[in-house]
């Protein structure tokens, strides 16, 4: 057996339209999360007085959206859409993390 055995070179044979499938779910799923997390972002801090973090976090939230990895790397490349898989929930922890801190920031502004 060799050492790179492992390795997954293209997504074919048995398994391979439910590997996709799960992937292609999964990243819908957190695109969906990210894109809420966004508008939400926008509609619940656009009273806020402007900050420069505030603006910071909706430009990154805008960034990370634009290149989210179910849009930019796809379901049906040769990994069965691993990529997305693993990396889509890590996009949309991150717009969580930058929707909470918008929260305390506006928070604190008001107070």
């Amino acid at each position: 057996m060799s050492p790179l055995s492992f390795l997954v070179i293209a997504c074919s044979g048995p398994g391979a339209g439910e590997a996709i499938a799960t992937s292609s779910l999964i990243g819908l799923a957190c695109a969906v999360g990210s894109i809420a997390a966004t508008v939400t972002l926008f509609v619940r801090t656009r009273k806020a007085i402007a900050s420069g973090l505030l603006n910071a976090g909706r430009i990154l939230a805008v960034v990370f959206l634009a290149l989210h990895p179910l849009w930019t790397i796809g379901t049906v490349s040769g990994d069965c859409g691993s990529m997305v898989r693993y990396s889509a929930p890590v996009v949309l922890l991150l717009h969580v993390g930058i929707l909470l801190a918008a929260w305390r920031v506006k928070r604190q502004e008001t107070t």
